[in-house]
C-alpha cells in the first residue's frame, strides 16, 4: 500500500483496552438481570398499605376510581373517564354499540359497572406490583398473598425509607403521590 492511498475505514468500534472474551460476556450478562431504571410513583393505603406503581398505571387506576366514586350518571362516569379508558371499557363490557349502553342520563351505581365489583376492572394495584417492582424487592420486603378470586398480590411489610433506599440504590426514582386514592 502507497502512503498516498487512504486507509481502510472499519465499522467496528476501536479498543481501547483488552480484556478476556469471558469477561465481556459476565458483563453483559450483569447488565441483562438488572431491572431498568424507572420511575415509580408510592402512596400509603389505609387496608393495602405501601402502595408503588408506574405513573401510567397509577394515574389511571386513580382516574378510574375517582370517576367511580364521584359520578351520579352514566353520562358523568363516561365524561370522567380518560378517553382511552372509555374506550376499553365499552369494548371490553360490549357497550360499542349506543343500544347496549345505559343512556347519559341513566343513574349510575358502581355495582353496576361490569368486573368492578367482583376486582377485576380496574387494575389491582397490589398485584400489578408483582410485575412492576424487581424481584428483590419484592423478596427482601414483600409477602405474596392470595386471594380467593384474583390471585396473588403483594403485601409490602417495610417502611418507605427502607425500600426507598433499595429501589434507589438500584437507579429508581421515587415519587411521593398523597393524592392518589383508591379506597372506597
Amino acid at each position: 500500500m502507497s502512503k498516498s492511498q487512504p486507509k481502510k475505514q472499519s465499522n467496528r468500534p476501536a479498543k481501547t483496552a483488552k480484556t478476556p472474551k469471558s469477561a465481556g460476556i459476565a458483563n453483559k450478562k450483569k447488565a441483562a438481570k438488572k431491572p431498568p431504571a424507572a420511575k415509580i410513583f408510592y402512596w400509603q393505603e389505609g387496608r393495602y398499605g405501601l402502595m408503588f406503581a408506574s405513573p401510567a398505571i397509577a394515574l389511571e387506576v386513580s382516574a378510574i376510581h375517582k370517576a367511580i366514586k364521584s359520578s351520579k350518571t352514566w353520562g358523568e362516569f363516561r365524561k370522567a373517564l380518560p378517553a382511552d379508558v372509555l374506550r376499553q371499557f365499552e369494548i371490553m363490557n360490549e357497550f360499542t354499540d349506543e343500544a347496549d349502553r345505559p343512556a347519559d342520563a341513566d343513574a349510575f351505581d358502581r355495582d353496576e359497572v361490569p368486573s368492578y365489583g367482583d376486582g377485576d376492572w380496574p387494575t389491582w394495584i397490589n398485584q400489578s406490583m408483582l410485575d412492576e417492582l424487581p424481584p428483590e424487592i419484592i423478596a427482601e420486603f414483600g409477602e405474596v398473598q392470595d386471594s380467593t378470586l384474583n390471585g396473588p398480590f403483594l403485601q409490602l411489610n417495610t417502611s418507605i425509607d427502607v425500600i426507598a433506599r433499595r429501589l434507589t440504590s438500584l437507579g429508581w426514582t421515587l415519587e411521593h403521590r398523597n393524592d392518589l386514592k383508591f379506597e372506597e
